[in-house]
């Protein structure tokens, strides 16, 4: 057994007062410690997650950049083929345009038979004609 110490005048000196145990938080609160782990754990995990969405998302959108510059690229050359056709004459993709008709007068009326005038006839002449006929009656 100790002896209680002594001050320089001979009497024994008072007992200090004890020093407040402060224990960790962890240990001031069970499962506390656990409890935080497995927080930190989740947190990590999402953490991994999203930076592993993050990546994906920017893979795709470098995927549709790249598919947007190619294509581009297409539309300039096919731009630049369509232009060069035109200026060569082609009207269309199926060959180049037709040479104008030549202006030529027309040739003096030539007689026809009125057989011949009834071959060619159109409804619409048809119309007129017996309209034509109904008036003269």
């Amino acid at each position: 057994p100790e002896s209680p110490q002594q001050n320089p005048q001979g009497a024994p000196a008072p007992a200090a007062p004890p020093a407040p145990h402060l224990a960790p938080a962890e240990v001031q609160i069970p499962g506390r410690a656990e409890a935080l782990h497995q927080a930190n754990q989740r947190l990590a995990e999402q953490l991994e997650l999203e930076r592993h969405s993050a990546q994906a998302v920017n893979l795709q959108i470098a995927h549709v950049n790249d598919q947007n510059n190619f294509l581009t690229r297409e539309l300039e050359a096919l731009k630049a083929q369509t232009s060069q056709m035109l200026s060569h004459g082609w009207h269309s993709v199926t060959g180049p345009a037709p040479p104008a008709p030549a202006q030529q007068p027309r040739p003096h009326p030539v007689a026809v038979s009125y057989t011949h005038l009834r071959a060619h006839e159109t409804p619409e002449h048809l119309v007129c004609r017996l309209l034509l006929e109904k008036k003269n009656q």
